[in-house]
Parts: C-alpha cells; sequence; structure tokens
C-alpha cells in the first residue's frame, strides 16, 4: 500500500510510539497521583492526536471522504485533550488541587466548546495550535516556578521542553521544512515534538516524586 506523506505519516507514527512509552514509564507509586494522571493523559492524547494524524496524511488523503474527515476531526478534537491536561498539571503544580478542580471545570467547558466547532465543520490545524499554545506556555511556567520553589534543576528540563514544543508550534504554522517533498514542516514538527515530549518526561517523572502542594 502506498503511503501518500512518508515523512509525515512516519514521524507520527514514532510520536505515536513515544508517547505511548512515556506514558507506561509514568505509571506506577507517585507522591502525587493527580499530577501522574494527568500526565498520563496528556501524553495519550497527543500519541492519539499523532496515530489519526498519520492515518490521515498517510492513507486518508481526500478531504471530501466521510472517513478522512472523522479522523482529521478526531485528531484536532484530541489535541484539545492535551490542551485541557496542560491547564489543570499547570494549576495543580503552582496552587495545588483545589485551585485545579476550579480548572478543571472551566477549562472542561471550554473544551466542549472546541470540540463542537471542531465536529461542525473540517478546522484547520491552526485552530488546534491556536487552542493549545495558551496551555503549553502555563504548563512552561509552572514548570519554572517549580524549579524556583523547589530547586530541582531538572523541572528546568522541562521548561525547555516546553519551549521547544512551542518553537515546534510556530514552525508548523510557519511551514518551514527541511525539504518540501521529502521532510516538510510538518515532518518537522513531529521531531521537535519528540524531542520536547522528553523534557516533558523529565520534568513529569520529578514532579511525581514531590508531594503535592497544599
Amino acid at each position: 500500500m502506498k503511503i501518500a506523506e512518508p515523512d509525515v505519516s512516519l514521524t507520527d507514527f514514532l510520536l505515536t510510539a513515544e508517547c505511548m512509552a512515556l506514558a507506561w514509564l509514568l505509571t506506577g507509586p507517585a507522591e502525587n497521583p493527580l499530577v501522574q494522571a494527568w500526565f498520563i493523559v496528556a501524553f495519550l492524547s497527543v500519541g492519539i492526536s499523532a496515530l489519526l494524524g498519520g492515518i490521515s496524511h498517510g492513507f486518508l488523503t481526500k478531504n471530501e471522504n466521510a472517513v478522512h474527515k472523522l479522523v482529521w476531526r478526531s485528531t484536532i478534537a484530541m489535541l484539545g485533550v492535551t490542551a485541557l491536561s496542560m491547564w489543570v498539571l499547570a494549576t495543580e503544580i503552582i496552587f495545588g488541587a483545589t485551585a485545579s478542580e476550579y480548572v478543571t471545570i472551566v477549562a472542561g467547558l471550554a473544551l466542549v466548546g472546541y470540540v463542537f466547532v471542531v465536529v461542525s465543520r473540517h478546522p484547520p490545524f491552526a485552530l488546534a495550535l491556536a487552542y493549545y499554545v495558551p496551555a503549553a506556555a502555563y504548563l512552561l511556567l509552572a514548570f519554572s516556578v517549580a524549579a524556583m520553589h523547589s530547586g530541582n534543576k531538572l523541572l528546568l528540563i522541562g521548561t525547555g521542553g516546553m519551549a521547544l514544543s512551542l518553537i515546534a508550534a510556530w514552525v508548523q504554522h510557519k511551514k518551514i521544512s527541511l525539504h518540501r517533498r521529502f521532510f516538510n514542516h510538518n515532518a518537522l514538527y513531529h521531531v521537535l515534538q519528540g524531542i520536547a515530549l522528553v523534557g516533558i518526561y523529565v520534568a513529569a517523572y520529578e514532579l511525581l516524586r514531590t508531594p503535592p502542594v497544599s
């Protein structure tokens, strides 16, 4: 079977495998189960979105096809789940569980509205980026605050990971590619995100060893 965009699809599938592995590595006993659960949700949602994106770019290239529409909209919707997890995580890290409960409600309602927009039309990937970027910036801030508060320098690796994730979003939006045919902006975006996720995992692992903010 011919793959329409092999560079995009294969990097998407590699991103999926990475996310599933990182989510699995975060399982087990943790000092902060709530943070653990939401980090796992974050990695799984990125992984599922990447899997759907790989299928869409590789095997469902006709935009008017009903299956393509369903898979693409599901791809964009899953990134909304990623943004939700980031809003909750950042609030939990900085302010604690009580504040994160309120943010979960507000961000959850926002996600419902976002998904409604996604399913009612054929959304561009720029919509997902616009929804994702503020949450990513907030989590970047949370990693920085946690690093300063705890003195754990490894948390700064998470800050770097989130910064790289934002750079990757900019690269994708600006359509910056290494090669227009063999390694386009989407493939480069996936590679940068894959590197960024390693940094985020390091910070997540450290935070799971830290008692919750009271």
